[in-house]
């Protein structure tokens, strides 16, 4: 019963971290920085 109540907790705990990086709206925003990926600028 125990291993039940565990697998359900961590499957639970991973659909509510799920949920809630669908909706922030920071994961589509696109830098518009002129910074390489190395944080190096290019000019």
């Amino acid at each position: 019963m125990i291993d039940m109540f565990t697998l359900l907790l961590v499957h639970g705990l991973l659909l509510v971290a799920l949920y809630r990086l669908m909706g922030d709206d920071t994961l589509d925003a696109e830098d518009t920085g002129s910074s390489t990926p190395d944080g190096r600028s290019d000019g």
